[in-house]
C-alpha cells in the first residue's frame, strides 16, 4: 500500500498500478478502469507518493 498526507488529508493507494494512473495526466482508459484521480490534490499526493 502507498500512502501519503497532503494539507492534513490522508491518500491510500491500493498498489503500484493505482498510483501510477492518478499521478499521470487524464487519460480515458484510466477513467474508464475507475483508476483515475478524483481531483488535482490526489493527482499531486499521487506524484509525491
Amino acid at each position: 500500500m502507498y500512502a501519503k498526507a497532503v494539507a492534513g488529508t490522508r491518500y491510500q493507494f491500493a498498489d503500484l498500478r493505482t498510483l501510477l494512473a492518478k499521478a499521470s495526466p487524464l487519460r480515458s482508459g484510466d477513467v474508464l478502469a475507475g483508476l483515475a484521480a478524483g481531483d488535482g490534490t490526489e493527482s499531486g499526493a499521487a506524484l509525491l507518493g
